[in-house]
């Protein structure tokens, strides 16, 4: 018995960045059976068998059983050989079947001639057909019969080899033929597989002495066969035959495409080059002077974020002066706030100061005056954020002031907010004198 050959190899097809990969994966397998001293078989009987020994295919352990006369009595006359299951993979495997499957030593692609009616199968091994002259006297093979091997499994899907001891064609006379099929698909409509077929000089030893290799085709259940003409006739009978008989190892190949999902763009990052120049000098045409403290910035920037800030330094008088450089005095704001406004200009958000969980009086100080920033330049998001945060933070010492604030700027969820607060408090204020007033 030979040993299960198999290998496994991947191939990126390259490419980087969000791009998909395609990987390629190579299962091959092959197993050769050799019934020595074969003339002791005869007299054996119907249903007696002869086995090899255990063998491992795709991490499950397996049997050749043979019987020389026959599995049963409709099978008379023949050899009948079936493949064993004899012990399972001790744990199931990542990829099933594609780790390889049991490949006996003939296959058939492409049969430019399909098989005739007078043939005759046993249950799982060796398929012949059966070749007759006038009045059912046997002749010998001709150009267009065959031999193939039982249906086995690789890459989870059932082949068969089909031989022509005598070529396929008229065009191939004088030949050995030897194809590989493709007898189910599986749960794929398309196969993509290649095979090699080798001439084994020994099939115990497994000594190579021809292989020809199949390249990869497309197999489907309307295009199921690729083959070759393997070794003349005249060569193989020379010198090549062992006891009046061969052997041929097939050797499928299933080429197997694993795409990768798409990546996921990373996240945006322009907040964050923004922010770097914002805090670097370079391309600063402007300089605010708020509260005593001075701020440079990028009038295309500011512009682009604010109607307020586009026409204070893009309107008709500052075209007309044609000044590079431009100088703005802010009055009635804080510098700590206007900081705080320019890196929501350039980044779009609020500083972990700001934006953190204290909830302190500094905190609600801070948002209160940014909302009042946001709604005198005309930052609606900011202005949003802002009401968002000081809704959250209504209670007895700054209801009434946030009230105020919601009337001036239009706040109308602050008010709200600030109006229901006032109303429950009010509520449980004459409760409890109610209830003094009942003591």
């Amino acid at each position: 018995m030979g040993a299960l050959f198999s290998s496994c190899a991947a191939i990126d097809s390259g490419g980087g960045g969000n791009s998909p990969t395609v990987t390629s994966e190579m299962i091959s397998g092959g197993q050769i059976l050799q019934v020595q001293r074969y003339s002791q078989t005869k007299g054996m009987g119907v249903g007696n068998s002869v086995e090899s020994s255990v063998f491992t295919a795709g991490g499950h352990g397996w049997k050749i059983i043979c019987f020389p006369e026959g599995s049963r009595q409709d099978c008379v006359g023949w050899i009948s050989l079936f493949l064993h299951l004899e012990r399972t993979a001790v744990a199931d495997l990542t990829h099933e079947e594609l780790l390889l499957g049991e490949c006996p030593p003939l296959s058939l692609p492409k049969p430019r001639r399909q098989p005739s009616s007078n043939k005759k199968q046993g249950p799982a091994g060796l398929a012949a057909q059966k070749a007759f002259g006038p009045a059912g006297v046997r002749r010998p093979l001709a150009v267009g019969d065959y031999i193939e091997s039982g249906t086995f499994r690789v890459g989870g899907h059932s082949w068969r080899v089909v031989c022509y001891p005598c070529g396929d064609e008229e065009e191939t006379a004088g030949w050995v033929s030897l194809f590989l099929r493709l007898v189910d698909a599986g749960d794929n409509n398309n196969v993509k597989a290649g095979c090699q077929f080798t001439l084994m000089d020994s099939a115990v030893e497994e000594d190579p002495v021809q292989s020809i290799r199949i390249k990869p085709h497309t197999f489907s259940m309307t295009d199921q066969s690729r083959g070759c003409d393997f070794i003349k006739r005249e060569e193989l009978e020379s010198s090549l035959l062992k006891d009046d008989c061969f052997g041929v190892r097939c050797d499928v190949i299933i080429l197997v495409e694993h795409k990768s999902p798409l990546q996921a763009p990373p996240p945006p990052e322009l907040h964050r080059h923004l922010e770097k120049l914002l805090a670097s000098q370079v391309g600063k045409d402007v300089t605010f002077e708020v509260g005593g403290e001075q701020f440079t910035a990028h009038r295309c920037v500011l512009a682009a974020r604010s109607s307020v800030f586009m026409a204070e330094l893009f309107g008709p008088e500052k075209e007309e002066e044609g000044a590079i450089m431009a100088h703005v005095k802010v009055g009635d704001m804080e510098p700590e706030v206007f900081k705080v406004l320019l890196h929501f200009i350039y980044t779009d958000s609020l500083p972990d100061e700001v934006d953190g969980n204290d909830d302190g009086t500094n905190k609600v100080k801070m948002v209160q005056r940014l909302l009042v920033a946001a709604d005198r330049y005309d930052m609606k998001r900011l202005k949003v954020i802002s009401e968002h945060i000081l809704c959250g933070s209504v209670d007895a010492s700054t209801a009434a002031a946030m009230l105020l604030l919601a009337s001036k700027h239009g706040c109308q969820r602050l008010k709200e907010a600030c109006v229901t607060f006032l109303e429950d408090l009010l509520a449980s204020v004459a409760v409890e004198e109610h209830g003094d007033e009942a003591c």
